[in-house]
This record gives C-alpha cells, sequence and structure tokens, in this order.
C-alpha cells in the first residue's frame, strides 16, 4: 500500500512540474517580448518583417527575418504580403546582415496593412 501511495505522489508531482513548462497563448502575451511590422516578403521558411517605426526595436533592426517554425501551433500562418502582425519570441535577434529571430512562440494577425 506504501509503494501504490508513493507512485502516486511521484506521478502528480510529474505532472504538476511539466504542466507549468507548457506555454500557452495567454501566458506568451502576458510574459514574453514582442514586436510588430509589416510582412514584406513570404519565403520558405521566414517572413521578411519591417518593423513598424514606433515599435522599441525599431531603432536597432527595420527589417527582420521572422521563422515560420512557430511554437503556439494555432498561430497565425496565412502569411501574406502586407498582413500587418504581431511576433511573440525569446528576446533574441541573431545578426543584422540578415537580422533574425529563430525562436518564435507566436505570431498574431492585426490586419490588413495600408
Amino acid at each position: 500500500m506504501k509503494k501504490i501511495i508513493s507512485v502516486i505522489v511521484v506521478v502528480v508531482a510529474i505532472i504538476s512540474i511539466f504542466s507549468g513548462c507548457v506555454r500557452t497563448m495567454n501566458n506568451v502575451t502576458r510574459t514574453e517580448p514582442h514586436f510588430k511590422g509589416e510582412i514584406k516578403v513570404v519565403l520558405e521558411d521566414y517572413v521578411v518583417v519591417n518593423i513598424n517605426p514606433d515599435d522599441p526595436i525599431y531603432q536597432g533592426y527595420k527589417t527582420v527575418f521572422v521563422s515560420k517554425d512557430v511554437e503556439l501551433k494555432d498561430s497565425y500562418s496565412a502569411f501574406k504580403l502586407g498582413h500587418q502582425i504581431s511576433v511573440y519570441y525569446d528576446g533574441k535577434i541573431k545578426g543584422n546582415n540578415p537580422a533574425k529571430v529563430e525562436t518564435v512562440y507566436a505570431i498574431f494577425y492585426l490586419g490588413p496593412g495600408d
């Protein structure tokens, strides 16, 4: 009987630990860095995004290649030229020519471009 109780306690503990590791849309939008911009080019593995001038990262990056490999699969994926999007990522932008975001948590459609 003690073995069964011990196994149940361990299983519950493991489930509790790993359930906190799963990202949700709400979790991502509250805690992860993001930027907004307009899709300028759609490539096989990336979308090229012109960063909005009023976005805080605009001073360092005007254009960013954003990976289409998005962690949250219910993210926006019908990429079209001119669409405004918001990209939630790990906060790391690699390189400058071109600048790339490889770890993308979510992408949201904000509307058509101007």
